[in-house]
């Protein structure tokens, strides 16, 4: 297994979130013990425009939404804000949907999906 390293820069306004180290090592899991494909080639979801973003995306930031404690996906977002990059990497992905694309797709879940997850 991997090592993830986790620093800091700059002049300390962007604060890590407490919860980060923690979803780090979940989606690690996820991603090192087959998860991560499995919920790809199982789980679609259909809809109009997907555009740039798939399934996984947005169940790794429920998955570090629970994980946060935060008491809306509002403030999990501003929290996410300064280490977004780094916690989309861990599935090799270059973007993060914003709230509004996640609340857009939440939208769209059906039961079958939500079932096939």
């Amino acid at each position: 297994m991997g090592s993830v390293e986790i620093g800091l820069e700059g002049s300390g306004e962007r604060r890590i979130p407490s919860w980060l180290g923690e979803a780090v090592l979940y989606g690690k899991y996820w991603s090192e013990s087959g998860l991560v494909e499995r919920l790809r080639s199982r789980v679609r979801v259909e809809r109009g425009r997907m555009g740039q973003y798939e399934v996984k995306d947005y169940v790794l930031l429920l998955n570090s939404y629970a994980i946060s404690g935060e008491a809306s996906l509002k403030e999990y977002f501003k929290a996410v804000e300064p280490v977004r990059e780094l916690l989309m990497g861990l599935w090799e992905r270059e973007r993060c949907p914003v709230a509004s694309s996640l609340s857009r797709y939440l939208g769209d879940v059906d039961e079958g999906s939500v079932e096939a997850l």
